[in-house]
């Protein structure tokens, strides 16, 4: 028996229809448009089909592992996105969502960094936005890169966000911004006050000034400075105890004497949770004001002790990570 495309596309969309709805209608729109329009020439800007992937969770073309963000340029200074060492490149996939970009590491299975673009219209935009609260799962990526929700269930950290959901200029924007592959293991004093109050603080520069504000967020992965180790071995050494050499050890201990609570799942040795989503040791938020040339970042260590510190200039930030953010431009200290 033979199935039209019509029927065929209509069951598809039908099979959609369980999840995020939000974004139905542009599916709708985009299964229609792909059966009118000839595969093997993509519109400006389109990735195509054969790099890319579809998914429920934003409805738009996903990259291959190349840096390629297609249709999300504006979200970088001069559309042009940070220059990454092929080192790093491993397992990454450039995500486009409604008013922030990501590129993705299927190795941490959390963002490399968020990118996006501030202003004091699209804060305008975002006042009064009902904070939707539903994170999910990313079905763009494969399911052996991507976080799920149980990987955080039990871990003691919060899904911190990159992109922050009260930057969400849109509806659309607000429920894309909970996407795991927006997350990273956030220690829950961090993300909720200190990580929080930074965020606050970008906004209000946006606010006052006279352009657009590029902002771009990301995880670091510092060895032997993973957080619930770190909080393990603090809490014996305020409890005057021998801290162990192995660091399973130390949390073991710290459970059984201090009464730490430890991740749910974890690797003390990767610094992992659930099933291998990796805990950044700190995290950075690089601030670029294109109408001053102006740029600093912060740089905050991913513990509920840490405390916010002076912002760092750019070229610093560059060192640190050996990633230049702002190809092409010269920022101003």
């Amino acid at each position: 028996m033979k199935i039209s495309k019509t029927a065929a596309l209509a069951a598809g969309l039908l099979l959609a229809l369980p999840s995020h709805s939000f974004e139905l209608p542009q599916l709708a729109r985009q299964a229609f448009e792909s059966y009118f329009v000839k595969a093997d020439k993509p519109s400006p800007g389109q990735v195509p089909i054969a790099q890319s992937v579809q998914t429920r969770s934003s409805g738009v073309g996903l990259a291959s592992a190349n840096g390629n963000f297609g249709a999300c340029l504006q979200n970088f200074a001069n559309g042009t996105p940070p220059a990454i060492p092929q080192s790093q490149l491993t397992a990454t996939r450039a995500l486009c969502f409604s008013g922030f970009a990501v590129l993705h590491s299927g190795m941490t299975k959390t963002p490399v960094y968020a990118a996006e673009v501030l202003s004091r219209e699209s804060l305008e935009a975002a006042k009064g936005l009902k904070r939707t609260n539903k994170f999910f799962a990313d079905a763009r990526l494969p399911s052996t890169e991507r976080a799920a929700l149980d990987d955080y269930k039990g871990s003691t950290f919060q899904r911190g966000h990159q992109f922050a959901a009260a930057n969400a200029n849109s509806p659309e924007a607000m429920a894309q911004s909970f996407s795991l592959a927006n997350m990273v293991p956030q220690s829950p004093v961090n993300n909720s006050k200190t990580w929080a109050g930074l965020e606050k603080a970008t906004r209000a520069y946006a606010m006052r000034a006279s352009g657009n504000v590029y902002v771009i967020t990301g995880p670091v992965f510092t060895k032997d400075a993973c957080p619930f180790v770190l909080a393990a071995k603090r809490q014996l050494t305020l409890n005057e105890l021998v801290i162990p050499a192995s660091n399973s050890e130390a949390i073991a201990l710290a459970v059984k004497s201090t009464g730490f609570v430890a991740p749910r799942n974890f690797d003390a040795q990767a610094c992992t949770i659930g099933a291998g989503v990796t805990v950044p040791s700190h995290l950075f938020k690089l601030v670029y004001d294109a109408s001053t040339k102006r740029a600093w970042a912060h740089w905050l260590e991913n513990t509920d002790w840490a405390k916010v510190s002076r912002p760092i200039s750019y070229e610093e930030l560059v060192q640190r990570t050996g990633i230049e953010f702002l190809p092409g431009e010269q920022p101003k200290s």
